[in-house]
């Protein structure tokens, strides 16, 4: 997937070089549409980022249990992510909410 470019959002870009730091790597990058220039970073998290508030499974675990590819219970998915029952069920609807 290519990032739009910050200036006009065409996704018409091209990355032009990439250099690898420290902590992180920078591509620099080109929109063939409007030629604008820039930079994107990424860098590793330390930890997966969690759902706001005090939901204890990340949106990654939350589509697992909604999409249930390996046919697991409620208690297993509980078991695996070390949560209640209830915080399997609540992602569930989470991942009901956010399908629509």
């Amino acid at each position: 997937m290519k990032l739009p470019c910050p200036k006009c959002q065409s996704t018409e870009t091209k990355v032009t070089s990439v250099d690898k730091k420290d902590d992180h790597v920078a591509r620099y990058g080109r929109c063939l549409n409007c030629d604008n220039k820039y930079i994107t970073r990424e860098r590793v998290e330390d930890r997966m980022r969690t759902n706001a508030g005090n939901f204890k499974l990340n949106d990654h675990q939350v589509t697992q249990i909604g999409l249930n590819i390996y046919g697991l219970s409620t208690t297993e998915w509980a078991n695996i992510y070390d949560v209640a029952s209830s915080t399997v069920l609540k992602a569930k609807e989470r991942h009901l909410r956010s399908s629509y």
